[in-house]
């Protein structure tokens, strides 16, 4: 029936579900109804005859107590009444027949319940009911046969009934396909036909005619919009056709510019594809190309490296790129750049290669020239730098003579210098009689400037001696907290005499100091003064501390401060920020500079902040262990 359904139309289909289906819920419906009645009809007949038969038990119930079967008979016939009874009888404990109504010996009477009993055995029903005395003891048993001539009106009844209800409801299904085909059918066969008008056409743009705005108006519509935008497809499937067509063409000339061309391997049949560009490339007229073909076209001493990775892409299905050279058939040699990678089916199997080629003959001679011009220029490089190196170690051997002369003059020049200070001393202290005013002020200003150029061929001594590598310092504990106490105090007599206040602040924990003592003052020595040096008032303070196993020591003062530009020639040897004849500070611009390299011997830093007009601070550290003296002459060297 199913399948019947489905070869017919839309409509045919409609009328019969619609009819198919108010038949069925016509005959469950009726079906209902017909054993809810038929129940009902039972349950009456039941409860009637349950009913009677006790009454019938009640009465008979003197007659068998006082054994008279004729009353009890006598009673019996009073069923006559009762249009539906069909025969009684009364029957003792022992199955014995002691009354009887129209008496039926096939009936069954012999059974004898002991309750009350209701049996439908076609078209009769049988009630029998227990017959006891006042004292509740059992006496026997009446029995009641029914006809059902009222149960078969009524069934006779309820089947005209349902079928009645069964016509009504095909004539209402045929009703409402009807309304349904107008509503539904028709529209949609107007649709169909349109349909096939426009495919027959091929007018997308033709319209569906409808007024309607229920479902039916909206699927002409959805089918209209639907038409429109197939016809907009088209049209850009069309364009994008022109535009891969003019897409196409822009390539191939942009592959004979680039001189690039495609190819495709397929790795089953091993047939070789070229695209025009490989064939111009390889100056190759004959088609199809095999690869015996293009073996002989590949430098031979490029031939073996190309067959390996050519066996190495067909094994293991992978991308390739190779540079090779070829021979084409007029004797030209060209460089080849040769890309591939795999082509993949639906089952994920590699089925073949495709890649480009493309001719960097060009290119490659240029990149050869570089590497030549490279090469040149690494030559000229290497060459250049021999000469440098040379001038340099001339240079730096210049360098320590000219330190070695210079450490050399200035222990020939201190020598005397020393006398002339301590001769000066005995002069000025009457050791050899005594001295006018005039006397001890020149011989002050001689033994002055030689103390001042004593200091200078010291400072110089000591730059010489550290560039020349011969500079070597003393490690040994001493005292820092003495050291710094006894620096301080010693300056204490120049810091009053400009009008400043000298200052020392040390931490607890400062104590013995593992490094060169003599150095380590000498380095104080230089920071205070300079700092002395450059404040006209206020204060030059000297904090020390310890941090991560160093000592930290600042020199803090208010002086005239640095300028940023010139933070970079602080640690120069004989550069100083002021320069020229009118300078008001005096010096020969090496003390920071010898600071800085004693510090590093002793594996130290020193470091500088400052503000112009606002003062500077400099400060350094030293490791409290000491460090290793060899290793740090050497790194200063």
């Amino acid at each position: 029936m199913i399948g019947g359904l489905g070869r017919r139309t839309i409509k045919s289909r409609l009328i019969a579900i619609q009819v198919l289906v108010s038949l069925v819920v016509a005959v469950v419906v009726s079906g209902f109804f017909f054993l809810t009645e038929m129940q009902a009809k039972r349950s009456f007949i039941r409860n009637q005859a349950t009913s009677l038969a006790g009454i019938m038990a009640l009465n008979v119930a003197t007659t068998m107590v006082f054994e008279d079967p004729d009353s009890a008979e006598e009673i019996l016939r009073s069923l006559a009444s009762e249009k539906e009874v069909a025969s009684a009888w009364l029957v003792d404990l022992n199955g014995d027949l002691f009354a009887s109504y129209r008496f039926d010996p096939d009936a069954g009477w012999s059974m004898t319940p002991t309750e009350k009993r209701v049996d439908f055995r076609g078209t009769e029903v049988f009630v029998w009911s227990p017959v006891s005395d006042v004292s509740g003891q059992a006496l026997g048993t009446v029995w009641i046969r029914f006809k059902t001539t009222e149960l078969k009106r009524a069934i006779l009844h309820l089947g005209l009934v349902v079928v009645g209800g069964l016509l009504i409801a095909v004539l209402l299904g045929l009703a409402l396909s009807l309304v349904t085909q107008r509503m539904v059918t028709d529209p949609l066969g107007r649709l169909v036909h349109a349909m096939d008008t426009i495919v027959e056409s091929e007018s997308y743009s033709a319209p569906l005619p409808t007024s309607r705005y229920d479902e039916i108006g909206k699927l002409y519509e959805s089918f209209h919009l639907m038409m429109i935008r197939l016809r907009d497809r088209e049209l850009e499937r069309a364009q994008m056709i022109e535009a891969l067509q003019e897409s196409e063409a822009s390539l191939r000339h942009a592959q004979e510019i680039a001189k690039l061309g495609d190819w495709r391997f397929d790795l089953k049949t091993h047939d070789v594809e070229w695209s025009d560009q490989v064939y111009e490339i390889f100056e190759l007229e004959d088609r199809p190309v095999t690869v015996e073909k293009f073996r002989t076209f590949v430098h031979p001493d490029d031939l073996e490296r190309v067959d390996q990775l050519m066996q190495q892409a067909e094994d293991e299905r992978k991308t390739i790129t190779l540079e090779y050279r070829i021979v084409t058939s007029s004797g030209e040699e060209k460089y080849i750049l040769d890309t591939g990678s795999e082509v993949v089916n639906d089952q994920g199997r590699v089925v073949a290669l495709v890649g480009t080629i493309q001719d960097i003959t060009l290119s490659k001679q240029a990149e050869l020239n570089l590497i030549k011009m490279n090469e040149e220029l690494e030559q000229r490089v290497l060459d250049r730098t021999r000469e440098l190196k040379y001038a340099k170690e001339k240079a730096e051997s210049a360098d320590r003579l000219k330190s070695a002369f210079l450490a050399s003059m200035s222990h020939e020049l201190r020598t005397p210098l020393n006398s002339i200070i301590g001769f000066t001393g005995i002069l000025l202290q009457g050791l050899v009689g005594p001295l006018t005013p005039e006397q001890q002020k020149q011989l002050g200003m001689v033994q002055n400037s030689s103390r001042h150029l004593l200091n200078l061929i010291n400072d110089v001594l000591d730059i010489s001696k550290i560039e020349a590598g011969q500079m070597t310092v003393q490690i040994h504990p001493f005292s820092l907290r003495e050291t710094l106490q006894k620096t301080v105090e010693s300056l204490q007599r120049t810091a009053q005499t400009k009008g400043l206040e000298l200052e020392l602040s040390l931490t607890d924990d400062i104590d013995a100091l593992v490094s060169d003592q003599r150095r380590v003052e000498q380095v104080l020595l230089n920071l205070i003064n300079n700092a002395i040096k450059f404040t006209e008032e206020g204060s030059v303070e000297v904090n020390a501390s310890t941090q991560d196993f160093k000592v930290v020591i600042e020199v803090r003062d208010t002086g005239i401060g640095i300028a940023s530009k010139d933070m970079a020639q602080l640690f120069k040897p004989f550069q100083q920020i002021e320069s020229g004849l009118s300078r008001k500070y005096e010096g020969t611009g090496l003390g920071l500079s010898i600071c800085q390299k004693l510090l590093r011997l002793l594996g130290g830093k020193i470091y500088v902040q400052s503000k112009l007009g606002e003062g500077s601070c400099f400060s350094f550290t030293l490791p409290l262990k000491g460090v290793d003296q060899h290793e740090n002459s050497n790194s200063s060297h």
